[in-house]
């Protein structure tokens, strides 16, 4: 053909390769090279591909934000495991052994116990520090509970017991709407604690079978004694006090009458002897009653000096029936009621 160059024929009768007419790269080139523009062509476009990339991440977290959800975190379901086991027992330190629940409840549950026992004494306690060691096991019962506590279980636990026992030595106070309070197992009618009206058990049987052995007594050492004034309802003791109020005022009438519901002689455990005057005390009757009452189970129940205390002037001729046991031990302590069981006796605004 005209123009193209045929190479000549081998000896075999084949024809030799000719020249390639593909360019070749220069030599020493890599045979992958591309030009310079086909380069920045391809880096635009990997540029171009990353902004679009970024630009979608963006949408997304915006979107999520904009509906009000979270961007949902892998660690999310292992911080809200750790959060209910923490919330389950008692807060410890890193590296502090467990606590068990059982032991964080019954913690909880003394503590609670000592807070309302306090509750009930703080309003008609007479000397506060007596309550002290209660206070200050209920207050490092809530320390140990609180976040952040290094306490161990032993600890917890070696706390609720003293917790219980300093709540035990602080006897409970028991109201009723049947009839006067009791502490520790002791009636307490005063100017601070009141009895329901409907309350009325006439002279209870222990008092008059130990008025009888102290009257046998008595007359046994020459004494005559007898019961002045013994068991008084409600309705008796309000006509009582109103004719002393209205002879004199309420405040000197408060300072030797109870107001109605307030007084020992409606509990059936009180008694007037012989004469309700204070000349009574400087006769042989008062002495003998002072000095020999405790071995029936009696005591002087206001005795000189201790109005401050009791609420009422000195009256030794009310007499009170407690039982040998505590009449001696009270007698012999020169301790008021009030004072052994240490409560206040005043009255409420509304009494």
């Amino acid at each position: 053909m005209p123009g193209v160059v045929t190479p000549p024929p081998t000896r075999s009768g084949q024809l030799r390769p000719g020249p390639d007419p593909t360019p070749r790269p220069p030599r020493g080139s890599s045979p992958h090279a591309v030009s310079p523009a086909v380069y920045r062509r391809r880096r635009l476009a990997v540029g171009l591909g990353l902004l679009l990339v970024v630009a979608l991440v963006w949408w997304l977290v915006a979107g999520l934000s904009h509906r009000g959800e979270a961007v949902p975190d892998a660690a999310a379901p292992v911080a809200a495991a750790t959060a209910a086991s923490t919330a389950s027992a008692a807060p410890s330190a890193p590296g502090s052994p467990a606590v068990s629940q059982a032991v964080v409840d019954d913690l909880t549950a003394a503590a609670s116990a000592g807070t309302a026992r306090l509750a009930q004494w703080d309003p008609v306690v007479l000397d506060a520090s007596r309550l002290d060691a209660l206070r200050a096991a209920v207050d490092d019962a809530a320390a140990a509970l609180a976040e952040g506590s290094t306490a161990s279980e032993a600890d917890l636990a070696a706390l609720a017991e003293r917790v219980r026992t300093e709540t035990a030595a602080v006897p409970e106070i028991v109201t009723s709407t049947e009839g006067p309070t009791t502490i520790g197992g002791v009636v307490i009618a005063n100017k601070t604690f009141a009895m329901p009206a409907s309350y009325a058990p006439g002279i209870l049987p222990e008092v008059d079978a130990a008025w009888t052995q102290m009257q046998a007594a008595a007359w046994n050492d020459g004494v005559t004694l007898w019961i002045d004034s013994g068991f008084r309802s409600s309705a008796d003791q309000e006509i009582t006090y109103q004719g002393y109020v209205s002879k004199f005022s309420v405040d000197y009438a408060d300072t030797f009458s109870s107001r109605p519901g307030h007084s020992e002689h409606q509990t059936g455990l009180a008694l007037d002897i012989n004469n309700a005057h204070p000349d009574f005390g400087g006769t042989a009757a008062a002495t003998w009653l002072a000095q020999h009452a405790p071995e029936y189970g009696f005591v002087i129940r206001f005795p000189d000096g201790k109005q401050d205390v009791t609420g009422y002037k000195y009256e030794p001729w009310h007499v009170r029936y407690l039982g040998v046991d505590l009449a001696t031990s009270l007698t012999q302590q020169g301790l008021t009621l009030e004072e052994y069981l240490n409560v206040t006796s005043r009255y409420t605004p509304d009494a």
